[in-house]
This record gives structure tokens, C-alpha cells and sequence, in this order.
């Protein structure tokens, strides 16, 4: 008797479920590389359809290039080029608002043309305030500065409660403090001025200087401030003294030998407690209030006045580069305003 090898049911159901899924994965990948073909061929046609439209009407641009450049050399040898100088500042007495306010006071004035204004407020001629192109003004936002508003927010000037600096701490996270900040947050600001004149930027700094000096009410606030910080000062050297004092008592005591001296920073007592030593935790405070008075007169220097000036500004100013001088500018603006035009009149053409 002959064995039977016709395959089962099973097997020919295994093929015929096989060959669907190849016959299914060749017809999806071959659908993937007609839509990757249709694609790259669509994007061809745009691409060539551009280049065929720009030779069409490469007068009409050339022509819209030439003008915008004309105009650009036209005020460029006008009004010379345009140069740039920055200084850095340091915001006193939560005063960046009104810094910020103060430069778009000054940009209103450019933009309108008020000479007169301008010449006032900086001392120069209404000539060279007629140069002025505008004001920058960008905070320095870099991370060592984010670091620092980040431990001022967390000590502040006090370091003698650790415990309760470890709580913000964990409660505010540094990356969720650092989200929230704003360019009036940081102290150091960056102010950026152009012109068409290389004279003028000595006075820009002393006239921003002045004109910040003259609002009362940045003048109180930065006056309470420093009488706050003059009391906590006084309040410390006090302090200061006190702990020098008692420290003098204390080895006066020892050297009369009432009080015997340890030799160790740490005493074990009954019950396992520890006990730190009268003179090390002495000298740890008077080390600490040292730091404190020393971080307090920083602070009364930095306050001195309402703006204070970090990094002076260039009295000469640095050349703008020749990209964005006018010419360059007026060039491409040329160019962008002819192409719009053909463009609307080759769609207006298409739908008439």
C-alpha cells in the first residue's frame, strides 16, 4: 500500500494565506513607490515651472533689483553708512520696566522725526539727532545669570536658615523658575544704537543715563532701597560685634580657666548627642555675618544709582555689515516687490 502524500487541508490553506500576504506587501510597496515617483515628479514640474517663469520675466526683476539698489546707493551716500554701538547696563531698584519704556519712548521720538526732542535729551545738534535709526534694548539671559536670580530667589542675602532654603528649594525647581522669567527679570541689559554718525554715542549714554535720573519715583524707590539695605548693614556689623565681643569673653574665660576649652569640633554627650564647640560655632558665625555685610556693600555699590553701567558704550561705533546696509537692504526689497507684481499680473491674466 502506497503512503499518501497529498497535502492536507491545513498546508493548502497555509499556502494560499502566504501567498495573499506577499501578493498584498508587493502591491502596498509598489503603491509607495508610485506616490514617491508622483511626488518627486510634482516637484520637478514646480521647480522647472519657477526657473521657465523667472527667465520670462527676468527684465521685470532685473528691473525691480536695479531700482530697489538705486534707491538703497542713493540714501546710502546720502546719509553715509549705518554703524552700531552697545552698552551694557545694570537695572537698579526694579527699574527695567521703565528702561524698556524709556527706549520705546526714544524710538517714538525717531520714528517721528522729533530732532528738536532728541537733541534736547542727548545734547547734541538736531543735525546729529536727525542720524539716529533706532534702539535695541535685549536682556542677558545666559545661564550663569539665570543661576544667580535662582539662588538670589532662594537665600536671597540671608544664609542662616539652610533648612528653610532646602524647602524652596525642592518646592520650585530650577528649570520651572528659569521658564518663568522674563527680560525684566534680569539685571544686565544689553542696549544697542544705530546711526548714521560715529560722534554722537558718548552723549546717548549719558542722556539715557540722565533721563532715567529724572523720573521721582525711581529715585524714591531706589532711596528706600537704600536705606533698607544701610539698616540691614548697620544691623549686622551690631551683630558683628556682639559675636566678637562674646568670642573675647569666651577665651578670656578659658585663659582664667573657668571654662575649659575643647580641642574637638564635635562632643559626644549622653544618649548618643552631639554637641558642636562654643568656638567653632562662634567663629562660624562671625565668618558668616562677615559675608553677609561683605554681600550687603555689594549691593549698596551696585545701587548707587538708579542705571548703572556695566560695559560703556563704544564712543565710535562699529560699521554695520554690507549685507545689511540700505543698498543691500533696498535690493532685495526691490526685487521682492517686482516679483510680487508679475506674479499678481500673470494670475490676473489666468483668470480673465
Amino acid at each position: 500500500m502506497q503512503p499518501d502524500t497529498k497535502p492536507t487541508n491545513a498546508a493548502k490553506e497555509s499556502e494560499i494565506d502566504l501567498g495573499i500576504f506577499f501578493n498584498l506587501a508587493r502591491q502596498l510597496l509598489s503603491s509607495i513607490a508610485a506616490a514617491i515617483r508622483s511626488f518627486f515628479s510634482f516637484l520637478f514640474q514646480i521647480i522647472l515651472s519657477f526657473f521657465i517663469f523667472i527667465k520670462r520675466k527676468i527684465l521685470w526683476l532685473a528691473a525691480g533689483l536695479l531700482a530697489g539698489l538705486s534707491l538703497g546707493l542713493f540714501l546710502y551716500f546720502k546719509k553715509g553708512p549705518v554703524y552700531y554701538s552697545e552698552m551694557i547696563v545694570r537695572v537698579n531698584a526694579e527699574t527695567s520696566r521703565s528702561l524698556y519704556n524709556t527706549i520705546e519712548y526714544f524710538n517714538a521720538l525717531i520714528k517721528d522725526g522729533k530732532t528738536k526732542e532728541l537733541a534736547a535729551i542727548f545734547d547734541i545738534t538736531a543735525a546729529n539727532s536727525s542720524t539716529l535709526i533706532r534702539f535695541e534694548i535685549s536682556s542677558i539671559d545666559d545661564e550663569f545669570e539665570s543661576v544667580k536670580l535662582y539662588k538670589n530667589f532662594i537665600s536671597g542675602y540671608k544664609h542662616n536658615n539652610p533648612a528653610n532654603d532646602t524647602l524652596w528649594a525642592k518646592t520650585i525647581k530650577y528649570q520651572d523658575f528659569k521658564h518663568h522669567l522674563t527680560p525684566f527679570n534680569y539685571p544686565l541689559q544689553r542696549i544697542r544704537v544705530y546711526s548714521n554718525s560715529t560722534d554722537i554715542y558718548q552723549n546717548i549714554q549719558n542722556g539715557l543715563v540722565r533721563t532715567l535720573g529724572q523720573y521721582k519715583n525711581l529715585l524714591e524707590l531706589q532711596n528706600k532701597s537704600m536705606d533698607v539695605l544701610k539698616e540691614e548693614e548697620t544691623i549686622l556689623s551690631r551683630s558683628l560685634t556682639g559675636i566678637d565681643s562674646l568670642r573675647i569673653a569666651y577665651n578670656k574665660s578659658i585663659a582664667q580657666g573657668n571654662i575649659k576649652g575643647g580641642g574637638s569640633n564635635v562632643v559626644a554627650g549622653d544618649n548618643n548627642k552631639s554637641f558642636n564647640n562654643p568656638e567653632i560655632e562662634l567663629y562660624d558665625k562671625e565668618m558668616q555675618l562677615n559675608d553677609e555685610i561683605a554681600a550687603v556693600r555689594n549691593k549698596l555699590i551696585e545701587q548707587q544709582n538708579v542705571l548703572g553701567i556695566a560695559s560703556d558704550i563704544n564712543p565710535r561705533g562699529t560699521k554695520v555689515a554690507s549685507y545689511n546696509q540700505k543698498f543691500f537692504k533696498y535690493s532685495w526689497l526691490g526685487l521682492l516687490i517686482s516679483f510680487c507684481l508679475v506674479v499678481l499680473i500673470e494670475c490676473y491674466r489666468f483668470l480673465d
